[in-house]
């Protein structure tokens, strides 16, 4: 009896915490508007990534490492790195372009 009372009780507080589908489409919308303005193959992200790779050093070990969230941007989607990152506005590209574009001298 005490386990059914405390397992209503916690849907009703969760019920009264969840957000109303037009708010929840609302959001989904905007973020689908956001990443419309990130270079190519990259999408918006509320935790961006404070020690992001590139082509310069997808290979290296990096020294920054952080578990923090970064302020909302645009970042490389799952599989790509950035193609140049004092440059972001040229995307994100796979690791095996930046082997590519390394060979022939292009960073």
């Amino acid at each position: 009896m005490v386990r059914s009372l405390f397992l209503l009780s916690s849907l009703l507080i969760l019920g009264t915490l969840a957000l109303p589908v037009e708010e929840v489409d609302k959001f989904k919308q905007e973020k689908a508007e956001l990443s419309k303005s990130c270079a190519k193959n990259a999408q918006w992200n509320e935790c961006s990534n404070i020690c992001p790779k590139s082509c310069a050093n997808f290979d290296t070990i990096n020294a920054c490492f952080s578990l923090r969230c970064g302020a909302p941007a645009c970042g490389c989607k799952e599989g790509h790195i950035l193609r140049d990152a004092s440059d972001h506005s040229k995307g994100c590209v796979t690791r095996e372009v930046c082997r590519e574009v390394r060979s022939k001298g292009q960073l």
